[in-house]
């Protein structure tokens, strides 16, 4: 019986221990994604996105060559965060054209105290 028990709690910290493995190596890429991308969205956000009072910072989930997926928080001109946003972009001549967006969470609707740290 001790060596059953033994043997569950070494599975259990195993796997605790792959899914922050996991996780940190998801907020690592996603990290380099932003530093490599980030500007670049930016400029791109601030002209042809969706009508954000402010954008408090972006995060760069998924890049390549033809499509890209942005996270961005954004906030109301009086202060205070108002939501995050996953923003679809397409390259489409050379430039990065907006696709739409999917709300992850908001200050206003149902999700108004539930924020969620989202990098995946």
């Amino acid at each position: 019986m001790k060596k059953l028990l033994i043997i569950i709690l070494i599975l259990l910290i195993g796997v605790v221990f792959s899914f922050f493995i996991y996780w940190r190596i998801a907020i690592s890429e996603c990290e380099r994604l932003t530093y490599q991308y980030g500007k670049e969205f930016e400029t791109v956000l601030k002209k042809d996105g969706p009508l954000y009072d402010k954008i408090e910072y972006i995060k760069i989930l998924d890049y390549s060559d033809t499509d890209a997926r942005v996270y961005c928080v954004w906030s109301f001109k009086a202060g205070g965060n108002a939501g995050g946003d996953i923003i679809r972009f397409s390259k489409e001549d050379g430039q990065w054209v907006y696709k739409g967006y999917g709300t992850v969470w908001s200050k206003k609707g149902n999700a108004d105290d539930f924020v969620w740290p989202y990098v995946r």
